[in-house]
C-alpha cells in the first residue's frame, strides 16, 4: 500500500509542479498584457479632457487621500502641487493620472527622496540627466539641490518624458526607457533583441498605479 502511494506521488508531484509553473507563467503573461494597451489609454483624448476638466480640486483630493496626515506638504503646498501637475500635464499632453502614477512609483510623493543611485525628488531624476534636460529647456542649471523643488522636478521629468515619447513612440518603450535608460533600450530595439521581461517590471507598476488613478477621476 505504501509503495503504491509512493509511486503515485512520484508520478503526480512532477505534474503538479509542471502545471503550477504553467499557471504562474500564464499569470505573468497576463500581467504583461497591458503593455499593448497602455498607449491607447494614454492617448484617449476624452479621458484626458475629463481629467483636465476635473482640475486641481480633484487632484488635491487625490493627493490629500494619498499623503495622509504624515505628509511634509502643507495644505498650500498640496494645492500648489496639484496646480503644477495639472498645468504641466496639459503643457506636455499627458493625463494627470499618468503623472500621479509616475510620482507614486518613483518616490511615493516624497519630494526629498534620494535613491541609492542618486536619483532625486518626486520624479527621481539623476543629476547628469537633469543637467542635460535643463540645457535643452534653456533654463539655468542650479545643481542637484534644485531637484528638490517639486515644480522644477516635474517640469524637467515631463519634458524628458515628452522627448522619450517622440523617440520611442509607444508607452511600453518610453516608460521603460525612463527607468532603464534610453540608450540601453534603443540599442536592444535596434539590434532586434527583445527586451527582457524584467525590464517591464517598472512599466507594469506604473500601469497598475495609472489604472487606479485613472479610475478615480
Amino acid at each position: 500500500m505504501l509503495q503504491c502511494i509512493r509511486r503515485s506521488l512520484i508520478i503526480i508531484l512532477p505534474l503538479v509542479f509542471f502545471f503550477g509553473w504553467q499557471i504562474e507563467n500564464e499569470i505573468e503573461a497576463k500581467q504583461l498584457a497591458p503593455v499593448d494597451s497602455f498607449e491607447a489609454l494614454l492617448s484617449d483624448a476624452s479621458q484626458k479632457n475629463k481629467e483636465y476638466r476635473a482640475g486641481s480640486p480633484k487632484i488635491v483630493k487625490l493627493l490629500e487621500r494619498r499623503l495622509g496626515l504624515g505628509s511634509d506638504f502643507s495644505k498650500e503646498e498640496i494645492l500648489e502641487l496639484a496646480n503644477n501637475i495639472l498645468s504641466l500635464s496639459r503643457h506636455y499632453d499627458f493625463p494627470p493620472s499618468f503623472v500621479l502614477s509616475i510620482i507614486e512609483v518613483e518616490s511615493q510623493f516624497r519630494r526629498n527622496a534620494i535613491s541609492h543611485r542618486g536619483a532625486i525628488g518626486l520624479m527621481q531624476l539623476r543629476e547628469t540627466t537633469a543637467e542635460a534636460i535643463a540645457g535643452k529647456m534653456g533654463v539655468p542649471w542650479e545643481g542637484a539641490e534644485s531637484l528638490h523643488d517639486p515644480k522644477l522636478n516635474l517640469d524637467m521629468a515631463l519634458h524628458y518624458f515628452s522627448e522619450l515619447r517622440k523617440s520611442f513612440k509607444t508607452a511600453k518603450y518610453y516608460v521603460t526607457a525612463y527607468n532603464r535608460g534610453p540608450s540601453r533600450v534603443k540599442q536592444m530595439l535596434d539590434t532586434g533583441v527583445p527586451l527582457p521581461e524584467r525590464y517591464y517590471n517598472y512599466y507594469n507598476k506604473v500601469y497598475t498605479s495609472y489604472s487606479s488613478y485613472r479610475g478615480a477621476f
